[in-house]
């Protein structure tokens, strides 16, 4: 039991506001059907993060199909909105991800928004939160359905007593996630 314990409350280091330590790493899902997913953690100025999105996942736009790396290209009808998406030259559906800097409680704004690959480095200017997305129009998310996993992880400082700047210390699962056995979800593995 003391394993599971201690299981249980590494799980609670996902929760909202917490700084990821170096060389650990959060696993998370993204909603499809959320204008925008925000990350639990909080990320530090001058931290680098690796954002890892596993290949083979799908979430539909609709009743389409898309893969959140390559995304969807749309119809005729789709596109003639296509200017209206949040990244406007990418393909629809694809994974984004971008900053959010807030100002007190209210007053945030979303910045150097982007597609996120299958391995992406991020380093924050300034404390900031990341959020992801699905590209689609603002108004249009209602009809987005599903999930798709995306794994956040500090990397180590430069000059680390193991001398590699990716070493994984401690991998977190956020506590809100399906157990590995939910039909239906994929887990990084």
């Amino acid at each position: 039991m003391a394993l599971q314990d201690e299981a249980i409350r590494s799980l609670s280091r996902c929760d909202s506001g917490w700084v990821l330590g170096p060389g650990e790493a959060c696993r998370f899902l993204v909603n499809a059907g959320t204008v925008s997913t925000s990350l639990p953690l909080k990320m530090e100025a001058g931290v680098s993060y690796r954002i890892e999105v596993p290949a083979n996942q799908s979430w539909t736009d609709w009743f389409v199909p898309a893969d959140p790396l390559q995304g969807d290209d749309g119809n005729w009808l789709i596109n003639l909105v296509d200017g209206k998406r949040r990244l406007p030259t990418q393909p629809w559906f694809v994974l984004g991800v971008a900053e959010r800097r807030c100002k007190g409680d209210e007053d945030c704004a979303e910045t150097s928004a982007r597609p996120v690959g299958t391995d992406m480095l991020i380093t924050a200017p300034v404390d900031a939160e990341l959020v992801f997305f699905a590209n689609d129009v603002p108004c249009a998310y209602w009809n987005n359905c599903g999930y798709v996993w995306v794994k956040v992880q500090r990397q180590q400082a430069v000059g680390n007593s193991s001398g590699k700047a990716g070493d994984t210390a401690t991998e977190i699962v956020h506590p809100l996630l399906p157990s590995s056995t939910n039909t239906g979800r994929r887990s990084l593995s």
